[in-house]
Parts: C-alpha cells; structure tokens; sequence
C-alpha cells in the first residue's frame, strides 16, 4: 500500500514538471501566404506576451526579399522597425505590445519574397529570438521555431524589382499617434509611427517639430528618427511633421497638428493678459474715487 502511494507521488510529481516545462511555450513560424509572401506568425499558446525580438537568417542566393511589410502587425510599438538585408542575408525587428496580447495566429510581419529558382526552399532560420510574457517582469518564455521548408514558384512572366522595375510611387498613407506609457521613456510623451512601401521598401523616417502657428515656407531640421520617438515637446504644443522615406527616394509627409495649442497660446500672450489685468483695476479705483462721496469742506 505504502508502495503504490509512495508511486502515485512519483508520478504526480513528474507529471507536475512536465506542465510546468512545457507551458508558456510560444510558437514561431513561417507561413507561405501567397507564392511570393509569407508571413511570419506568432502563437502564444494561451499566454499573454508583450515583447518579441527576432533575429532571422536566410540563403541569399536561393531568394532576396523585396519589401517587408507591418501593416496588421499585432506589434503597436516597434523599437527597432523591420528591417532587412539582402547582402547578408538577415530579417531583425524588435517590438512592444502594450497591455499584452493572447493570439493563436498574430502575424508580425509578411514579406514578398524573390526566388531565383523555382523549386523547395529551406526557408528562414532562427538566429535568435525572445518573447516576453505580459507579466510586469519580463519573464521570457520558451519559443519553437518552424522557418520551412517551402516551395518557391519564379512567375514567367514577372520581372523582379530592380529589373527595370522603377518604384515612383511614395510610400503608403499613415497616421502617427502621440502616446504615453509608464514602462516607456519613463512615462514621457513619445511619437508612434510606421508605413510600408509596396514598391522599393521603406528607408528611414524623419520628424520635425515646429512651435504651433510658426510653420510656413520650407521645412527645415529634419531629424532621423524611429518609433517610438520621443518628443521634445512635452506640452504637446508644437506641429508635428513626419517623412517616411522608401528606397527610391521616394518620401510622404503627414502632419499631426498640436494636440495643446492653448498652452502655446497662453505663454506668448502672458503679458498682454497682465497689462489687462492691471489695467482694469487702475479703471475700477478711478471709478470708485470719482464716485465716492467727498465730505464738505
């Protein structure tokens, strides 16, 4: 009797450490979504997480990317945007998901890809990688990975991009988003933003901020910038002005007009509301001297 309890232990025991190694395990993959994109796809098995940092690598001479793109991405906040190269053959992007997310099929990015042959393809491999669970401690939690293999088709009758190919087109509408939070630049406003570009890809980013009503003519002192930026306004009285730039040279720019003028307003009139001030009260004291009564001499 003592030995069948002594076994029923045992195995609870084991039983216990098995689930508690094999939970809050994410899973990484990529997804062929047409025959020239894929998507890279994020399952959180049940569990919220709040931070991805990836780092992947490909065989540049059996395909190069064209364009990587974050439209839908579950990722808010990107602090290093999605980038690429096809020299080295490198895919990084690293991101903050405030409040956390719980998905079974959150997809980060999705990618165009061009083959130079058709025929199966390793696909992607994971350089290094960290998800982090939404639990106020940044607390990793374990990721599998599955990069391939898939099939790549080269479409006969389509050119790759930079095979005469010229992008003349800017990069696609976006609007940015002034946000706060505590756990980012210390509570500090800061400056969300990003775009993609379908032809070229996207190259850089650049923000101005201009005291409100003082813009006009040219704008200068553009600064290079990424998301999330942080203002040097923070009475969010200035115009906000940001470029986004592709590959081509190509470049849209989107205003964000200030969110708090009023405070603008009210420091370059200062003076004036104290000079009325002061000078209402000279009127109210010559009125009550001229209309006290006087005694009779």
């Amino acid at each position: 009797m003592k030995k069948k309890f002594l076994l029923g232990l045992i195995l609870l025991a084991v039983t216990t450490v098995l689930r508690a190694t094999t939970a809050h395990a994410a899973t990484m993959s990529i997804v062929p979504i047409a025959t020239d994109t894929v998507a890279v796809v994020l399952n959180t098995d049940n569990t919220s997480i709040n931070a991805v940092d990836v780092h992947l690598t490909f065989n540049p001479q059996v395909f190069s990317i064209r364009s990587i793109r974050n439209g839908g991405s579950i990722v808010d906040v990107w602090v290093t945007s999605p980038t690429f190269s096809n020299t080295s053959g490198t895919v990084d992007l690293s991101g903050i998901i405030p409040g956390g997310i719980v998905t079974a099929s959150g997809t980060l990015v999705t990618m165009t890809l061009v083959p130079s042959a058709s025929g199966l393809s390793n696909g992607f491999a994971l350089a290094s990688a960290q998800v982090l669970l939404n639990d106020g401690q940044g607390t990793p939690t374990p990721l599998s990975f599955s990069g391939g293999p898939f099939t790549m088709v080269v479409e006969p009758t389509g050119t790759p991009f930079g095979s005469g190919v010229v992008d003349t087109e800017p990069p696609d509408p976006f609007t940015p988003e002034i946000a706060s939070d505590t756990s980012i630049f210390g509570g500090q406003y800061f400056l969300v933003f990003s775009t993609t570009d379908q032809g070229s890809g996207m190259a850089y980013y650049q923000v101005l901020e201009v005291p409100a009503g003082s813009s006009g003519g040219t704008l200068t002192g553009w600064q290079r910038a990424t998301s999330p930026y942080l203002l040097h306004d923070q009475t969010l009285s200035s115009d906000i002005y940001v470029r986004a730039v592709d590959r081509a040279g190509n470049f849209r720019v989107v205003e964000l007009p200030a969110t708090m003028p009023h405070i603008a307003t009210a420091n370059s009139h200062r003076e004036e509301i104290y000079l009325g001030v002061v000078l209402g009260i000279l009127i109210l004291i010559a009125i009550l001297w001229f209309a006290w009564p006087k005694k009779a001499s």
